[in-house]
């Protein structure tokens, strides 16, 4: 009996997704805290992904493009990106915010 050779087509690239897109993180920038937005993956001159990815967010040499509400667009390497995400989140994955003021409650 001959074995057909099996088709992956659901092969996973690592490489080709990017856990970090639509994630919202905070920053410290300039004199005080503002929140970013992952938007896209950084691309050298002929189109191809900076960096490599790996299983440890902490190893992850992979860049990313943040969007801040200004509009001011920054690249940071992915490795910063989790470590800042880790920093903002309790031991089961939560965040959480705190208010600052209430302004015109009747």
């Amino acid at each position: 009996m001959i074995q057909e050779e099996k088709k992956d087509i659901d092969k996973f690239d690592n490489d080709a997704y990017n856990w970090y897109l639509g994630a919202e993180l905070s920053f410290n920038r300039g004199d005080g805290e503002i929140r970013g937005r992952v938007v896209k993956q950084a691309r050298g001159n002929v189109g191809e992904f900076f960096g490599r990815s790996h299983n440890n967010p902490l190893m992850d040499s992979r860049e990313d493009w943040i969007e801040f509400p200004d509009g001011d667009k920054e690249k940071y390497a992915a490795n910063v990106i989790a470590e800042n995400l880790y920093s903002q989140v309790d031991s089961e994955g939560r965040q959480h915010a705190v208010m600052k003021e209430i302004v015109d409650h009747h």
